[in-house]
């Protein structure tokens, strides 16, 4: 009798207390935002590489190359922007739909993780 008195009782302390939690209601953030979150992040990295496909070539040039550093930097002209930027649209891709898909699941999670726990502090993220 002491028992079932001592399980029911502590059993609706219990069940009391989980039921008082207030829950909020779900935050709401439009797709939208996921969207352009993704747009950006992609775009920024398609910028950098564009920018920096032409120092790559160079650096692939001399660690295949037999020739000096000054050597390289001389045929330059001969390379012209074509040459420097060969082979660069499937790159800027490459980095455009990767970066692009990372943030965007990126700011999909965080939405899913602030509905899920909406009590938690901000979330800081470090790669």
């Amino acid at each position: 009798m002491l028992v079932s008195w001592w399980c029911t009782t502590y059993r609706n302390i219990w069940f009391e207390a989980a039921t008082v939690v207030a829950v909020p209601p779900p935050v709401e953030i439009p797709a939208g935002n996921v969207l352009k979150s993704a747009l950006a992040g992609g775009l920024s990295c398609a910028l950098s590489t564009a920018l920096m496909h032409p120092v790559d070539t160079v650096k692939t040039q001399v660690q295949a190359s037999t020739l000096t550093f000054p050597q390289i930097i001389s045929k330059l002209p001969e390379l012209g922007a074509r040459g420097l930027y060969r082979g660069s649209i499937p790159a800027i891709l490459g980095q455009f739909s990767s970066h692009g898909l990372r943030t965007g699941i990126f700011e999909a999670s965080k939405v899913v993780l602030i509905n899920i726990a909406p009590t938690l502090p901000e979330l800081q993220v470090t790669a």
